[in-house]
């Protein structure tokens, strides 16, 4: 299936609910102390079921898990669309025990559906969605917790009248800076649209908006760092001011355009980009609905080089690749890549909504197989 651009009003449907429980089991996944929560039975690191984890987990999650995060301590933070956990009633928002437990001290609450997390290293936690108010008070799609759980009000001070409509998807720069992506088209009140990024107080970062300029034309699904600082963006956008960016975009350190890799991608892709990871060798794991990658088919995934190039020969060894969307991306520490979505089949050999690639983009039997 080939997407359309969506509305901001039909996004959550279909598509992108779909996009967001893949994202939640991958992030899982990719770390040693948990895994799947609230979707199906709890995994290792090998793909086998972790039957402690599930147990402490109990009936899980009511509706969609849409992000993930762990703090050092090894306790988990989700997100999502959810109201109840194991029976008792949350509000789109909890902190588990490193062994699935729920952990009572987290008492934060927000009013609507929780799409991305990221933990910074003092392990306060920045979350972004749907949301318009935590415990009570008035935000405006992104707000900060402290490390207990307790909300950040400083930070909800700097942020002001924040965004205008959703944040998709957040990412956290190594000098404290904050990077928002989503259905917005204003931050405090200007531009860009789609994009933004905020110093680590929650102040706009003027500098960023004034490179981007107007910004992205719609919405922006996924954003990864590479080593350099580059930015690279995906999503349903294909253009970036007057400039052509067909679902994909990198943007230097500053915010400018790195046209230097819209012009390695060549033609580009076909449709929107929903998911993307970075491994250590800066070259960018993408996936999404697309099925072709500068002319050459790309079967809902594909790799480029750290230049924007396409990685031909991941692009041979995965075949056909998958047989449907893919809307999860996570680069592990050793470069392997796991890969959701509702895909049954990779290279027309049956797989079942996830598997997990070598780094040269074979598939890690092992994995499978548990």
């Amino acid at each position: 299936m080939v997407a359309r651009p969506e509305s901001k009003m039909s996004r959550w449907h279909g598509l992108l609910r779909r996009r967001r429980w893949a994202a939640a089991l991958v992030a899982l996944l990719a770390v040693p102390v948990v895994g799947l929560v609230g979707v199906g039975p709890a995994v290792g690191l090998d793909g086998s079921r972790d039957v402690t984890f599930t147990t402490n987990t109990g009936t899980g999650f009511n509706n969609f898990v849409y992000s993930v995060a762990i703090q050092s301590n090894g306790k988990i933070v989700v997100g999502g669309d959810f109201t109840q956990f194991s029976g008792s009633a949350v509000s789109y928002l909890i902190r588990l025990n490193a062994d699935g437990t729920k952990d009572t001290s987290f008492t934060a609450t927000v009013n609507g559906y929780v799409n991305s997390i990221v933990v910074q290293l003092d392990n306060k936690i920045v979350i972004g969605g749907g949301f318009t108010q935590l415990n009570g008070s008035a935000v405006k799609y992104i707000a900060r917790l402290n490390s207990d759980g307790t909300p950040d009000t400083a930070f909800t001070a700097s942020v002001g009248s924040g965004f205008n409509f959703d944040v998709n998807a957040l990412a956290l720069q190594s000098d404290g800076k904050i990077l928002a992506g989503g259905a917005f088209t204003q931050f405090q009140g200007g531009g860009p649209a789609y994009v933004a990024r905020l110093n680590a107080d929650g102040t706009k970062d003027s500098t960023f908006a004034g490179n981007v300029g107007s910004g992205l034309n719609l919405d922006v699904y996924s954003i990864a760092l590479q080593s350099t600082g580059k930015i690279v963006i995906g999503g349903a956008f294909t253009q970036l001011g007057s400039a052509s960016a067909k679902y994909l975009v990198r943007l230097n350190t500053d915010g400018t355009n790195d046209a230097a890799f819209t012009s390695a991608l060549g033609t580009g892709l076909d449709s929107t980009v929903y998911a993307l990871d970075a491994q250590s060798n800066d070259k960018v794991v993408v996936g999404g609905v697309f099925t072709t990658l500068a002319g050459t088919g790309a079967g809902y995934a594909a790799r480029l080089n750290s230049d924007g190039s396409p990685d031909t020969a991941f692009l041979s060894t995965i075949g056909a690749g998958f047989n449907s969307d893919v809307y999860s991306v996570v680069v592990q520490p050793d470069d392997e890549i796991l890969l959701g979505g509702t895909y049954v089949q990779l290279g027309g050999t049956l797989a079942g909504h996830v598997v997990r690639l070598n780094t040269d983009g074979s598939t890690d039997t092992v994995f499978a197989s548990n």
